[in-house]
């Protein structure tokens, strides 16, 4: 059901082929890579300026990184052939008898009867956060996890992916639970997930407090950890800023990089002080507390990177850097 530009509501009918799925959407938060100068060094050229501009290079080949490349966000959805035509958005899914079962959010471009709703109980879940909190809680695991997929895993519980657990934070559920980094986590509470969405599209339904069971193999072996949640410590996003090892400044509505630390991960991702910091994770940053926000944002998502539009001059690209 849904109720385009506010006129009459439409109804159409169709199959739910799918109850637990994520998808991943293009962020239309990215800042318009379409306002370079005549000059500027575009897709495959090398700008002015010693060595490589901006360090964007492809593997070596000499080329700088396509500045086209967008962010991407990950919802937990259930998949139905029901026609959801442009301004259905927010319109309810229901099954036969009336019940709600989704609101209706996206379609897949170039295809026609697959669209996607994000389900009753997480939007439920969402209202009552805001009604109570004024924000989405979401629990907290207190790592940070690589996917990784490996053809070579077949017929193993991890053939459909796993999540290699990369960092630990000390007294968070994962460090009291007992895990390492290194292992391997392939179910949460008897769900497969082999990428980081399906396990924040999981936990999206709970709250921090919950108990989740994590089952992970280390080494030949494989066990099962309780993992009592919390909420996302508030000072996660300053300690994300302290890997990096920045200091910034506001300057003109632009987040620009004053001090680098070498043993930090922007000096490791070869970026340096004067870089001017466009957009984080496909949201733009104009200052130094919102580039803290998503920098906690991707955290909460235990990512163990993120993806910054950054500008050095004329020179503009992206670069995936450790947080």
């Amino acid at each position: 059901i849904g109720a385009p530009l506010g006129l009459s509501n439409t109804v159409t009918d169709g199959i739910v082929s799918a109850l637990n799925r994520s998808i991943r959407i293009a962020s239309s938060a990215v800042p318009d890579d379409t306002a370079q100068q005549d000059g500027d060094g575009g897709n495959g050229e090398q700008g002015d300026g010693e060595g490589g501009p901006f360090d964007f290079w492809n593997f070596g080949q000499g080329q700088l990184a396509p500045t086209t490349q967008s962010a991407s966000i990950s919802l937990p959805v259930v998949q139905t052939d029901a026609a959801i035509n442009p301004g259905n958005s927010g319109g309810a899914l229901v099954d036969l008898e009336g019940r709600l079962i989704g609101i209706n959010t996206a379609i897949r471009a170039q295809a026609q009867g697959i669209g996607f709703a994000i389900p009753s109980n997480r939007a439920r879940k969402i209202a009552d956060d805001l009604l109570h909190y004024g924000s989405v809680r979401a629990p907290w695991l207190g790592c940070d996890f690589a996917e990784i997929r490996d053809r070579r895993l077949a017929g193993t519980p991890l053939e459909r992916g796993a999540l290699q657990v990369v960092a630990v934070h000390s007294g968070g559920p994962c460090a009291k639970a007992g895990m390492k980094p290194g292992d391997l986590a392939f179910r949460v509470d008897g769900r497969i997930t082999g990428n980081r969405a399906d396990l924040n599209a999981w936990l999206a339904s709970r709250k921090p407090g919950d108990t989740v069971v994590m089952e992970a193999v280390r080494g030949a072996s494989s066990a099962k950890y309780e993992l009592s949640t919390r909420e996302l410590p508030p000072d996660a996003g300053d300690k994300a800023l302290g890997r990096l090892g920045v200091t910034v400044r506001v300057t003109e509505g632009a987040v620009v990089v004053e001090k680098v630390d070498p043993s930090g991960t922007w000096a490791a991702a070869r970026l340096r002080a004067g870089d001017v910091v466009l957009a984080v994770d496909g949201v733009r940053v104009r200052t130094t507390e919102e580039l803290r926000v998503r920098l906690a944002a991707g955290k909460a998502r235990h990512e163990p990177s993120a993806l910054f539009v950054v500008q050095r001059g004329r020179i503009r690209g992206h670069v995936e850097v450790g947080i």
